[in-house]
């Protein structure tokens, strides 16, 4: 069992958006694929200049590089990814070292455990500075 968890904040740090989802999958590579592909999904709803960030240091070189060189249980999610990205320029992936991805890394594990309630939205505020 998988999950991951994306957290949408304003520029003054305040989320007002997110998704959370628990899935299976067969590593964790593949995991990290499906949330940076879904971060992209809801970036490209609106088309505002919109840095998606992850964790994942290998996806976020991955993704500028050659697609065979794409890990192979991830090559079609990337491929989606991709995809969206040639048609949302406002969008960037970027990497950011996983103690600052704090909020996303506790709404994922969270979601996995199935310990998420549905308002986890306002519980994230309450949390976030305390991360």
């Amino acid at each position: 069992m998988a999950g991951y968890g994306i957290a949408i904040a304003n520029f003054h740090g305040q989320v007002i958006d997110g998704k959370a989802e628990r899935f299976f999958c067969s590593s964790p590579i593949q995991a990290e694929a499906v949330a940076i592909l879904n971060a992209v999904i809801l970036a490209a709803l609106d088309p505002v200049p919109t840095c998606v960030r992850s964790d994942c240091q290998r996806l976020t070189i991955a993704l500028k590089q050659d697609p065979s060189l794409w890990p192979w249980q991830c090559r079609a999610t990337l491929a989606r990814v991709v995809s969206i990205l040639c048609v949302s320029p406002w969008i960037v992936v970027e990497f950011v070292p996983r103690r600052f991805n704090a909020l996303a890394d506790w709404i994922a594990r969270n979601s996995r455990l199935d310990l998420l309630p549905p308002e986890w939205i306002v519980i994230a505020d309450i949390v976030a500075p305390l991360l």
